[in-house]
């Protein structure tokens, strides 16, 4: 019989992207959206399968968000006000606080246990729409008025390198689906071990 072939996981979601090499800060704000995306998707599915992994993950995602927030704060709004408008650039700093406001409730908490990972997710909901809307209003709106000298010469003024790097311990999501994949099918018909046990086992010999 022939053996199924086990599903596989965006590539995006298991594997760190490089920054881009010299953007200008909206290339580089917009590689951090791509990355904190990445994160939320790895934590989503290591929590459907009850992974050991997702205090680790739930802590990168706040940490790459208080990092984020204070480059757009210090760096973005500020050119947003003069360029575009105040009115655009308060209304993106109200969306900051608001969603500081939410993840402060959940921030430190168990995202093992469903009701903190369902905070989370109306967290990481009001995230994305901000990324959304400052990809589709602001930032096109930045480039047709600002140059591409002007746009690079912002990014200068990162006092951190940009990219969300993967943590050693953060386990292999695809290596974890194969292996519990495999495994189902290699055990006896009344004993098969669940996909999260053959995880967890994976992730203890890492």
């Amino acid at each position: 019989m022939a053996r199924k072939a086990s599903p596989q996981l965006p590539e995006h979601v298991t594997h760190a992207t490089a920054p881009p090499e010299g953007g200008d800060l909206l290339e580089r704000l917009s590689f951090e959206h791509r990355e904190i995306d990445r994160l939320w998707a790895q934590l989503q599915l290591a929590h459907r399968r009850r992974l050991d992994n997702q205090h680790q993950l739930a802590g990168q995602i706040v940490t790459a968000l208080s990092e984020h927030e204070a480059t757009e704060l210090e760096l973005l709004y500020p050119v947003v006000g003069d360029v575009v408008g105040e009115e655009l650039a308060e209304h993106a700093r109200q969306d900051h606080a608001d969603i500081r406001v939410a993840l402060d409730d959940v921030d430190g908490c168990d995202p093992a246990d469903d009701e903190v990972f369902a905070a989370l997710g109306r967290v990481m909901t009001m995230v994305l729409a901000h990324f959304e809307e400052e990809e589709r209003i602001a930032f096109p709106m930045l480039r047709a008025i600002m140059s591409a000298e002007e746009l690079a010469a912002l990014a200068a003024g990162l006092s951190r390198p940009t990219g969300i790097a993967a943590e050693p311990e953060v386990i292999d999501l695809a290596a974890a689906e194969r292996e519990a994949a495999e495994a189902a099918e290699a055990a006896p018909k009344d004993h098969k071990p669940g996909p999260a046990s053959r995880a967890r086992r994976l992730l203890m010999r890492r």
